[in-house]
């Protein structure tokens, strides 16, 4: 058995025992409660916000994809950010949809340096602005707050994940700037390509770390509605650093599209703000749910992503 397959399993193996540690920690009885049509109506307006990020996501790789004689279009774009969010959300893989993203515009004319390139910058770019609206959250309950919010260990280990991700993705950006001004012959052949295929313009950053701030104000908005109807008061501010501080340890490929990793990080951010764990715990279950309705245009076009491709 191949190790990527072992890593599967173990993966597999990660996401149930969370899932199942977590839903038996969860009330029977609070669970039928929150069964009410004001949950599911804020369930469906929150994937729709979800949705409005993935649309300003998709802009952002659009940006980055587009070179000199290679303007991408934005609907093919979209779909197959659609697609990636699917595949990333509800399968067992670590970068299933970054690649079918890389290979549909390899598809569309553009060199695989590139393309390789593009979505892998986009990936980092979305984990910078994640991370740095984390550490901002972080600092400000460090010194803002003046010890009216205990701050655990398990919350302090979070926030280190946040500045690791910070500080990995602006050295990329900045290999991005300089990689054509250096011979950096130590990078991997392969990397060096990549980073070659393309030298990002400062504005063209900018533009990217503005639409990845707005995209996950957008993913604030979409928990901020589901806190809302929980009766989890917080504050939104609160909740857009919270949420990105999630989606943040949601990359971490230890669990199957960010199930488990997610419910526990809302748990563990949530309470020290008086938020019920449990509460926390089903507020993160319906945001998955929600990335996941969200994503669900994404399956319909994965599942005929041949004729739709060669048809635009």
């Amino acid at each position: 058995m191949s190790m990527k397959r072992v890593w599967t399993i173990i993966r597999i193996l990660i996401t149930v025992f969370l899932l199942g540690y977590i839903i038996l920690s969860i009330d029977i009885e609070s669970i039928k409660k929150i069964m009410t049509l004001p949950v599911l109506l804020a369930l469906i307006i929150a994937s729709g916000f979800h949705f409005l990020q993935a649309i300003v996501c998709s802009l952002r790789w659009k940006l980055l994809s587009s070179s000199e004689g290679f303007k991408p279009n934005f609907p093919i774009i979209l779909k197959t950010y659609l697609q990636g969010m699917f595949i990333n959300t509800g399968f067992p893989s670590v970068v299933g949809g970054d690649y079918l993203r890389a290979a549909t515009l390899v598809k569309i004319g553009l060199p695989v340096a590139h393309s390789s390139s593009s979505v892998f910058t986009d990936r980092l770019l979305g984990a910078n602005a994640a991370a740095a609206i984390s550490l901002i959250f972080y600092i400000s309950i460090l010194f803002i707050a003046n010890n009216e919010i205990i701050v655990g260990p398990s919350f302090s280990a979070i926030s280190l994940i946040s500045l690791f991700l910070f500080g990995l993705s602006s050295v990329w950006i900045i290999l991005v700037k300089v990689v054509n001004r250096l011979n950096l012959s130590f990078l991997p052949k392969a990397v060096m390509e990549g980073l070659k295929s393309k030298e990002y313009s400062i504005y063209e950053i900018c533009v990217a770390m503005v639409l990845s701030v707005i995209g996950y104000i957008l993913a604030g908005v979409s928990v901020y509605i589901l806190a809302y109807v929980l009766n989890i008061d917080v504050g939104f501010l609160t909740i857009v650093g919270i949420t990105s501080t999630v989606l943040i340890v949601s990359m971490v490929p230890i669990s199957i599209g960010g199930w488990g990793m997610r419910e526990a990080s809302f748990a563990i951010l949530l309470t020290p703000f008086a938020a019920s764990q449990e509460s926390s715990v089903i507020l993160g279950l319906l945001y998955g749910f929600a990335i996941l309705l969200a994503s669900l245009p994404g399956a319909w076009y994965f599942l005929t992503r041949d004729k739709k491709i060669s048809d635009e």
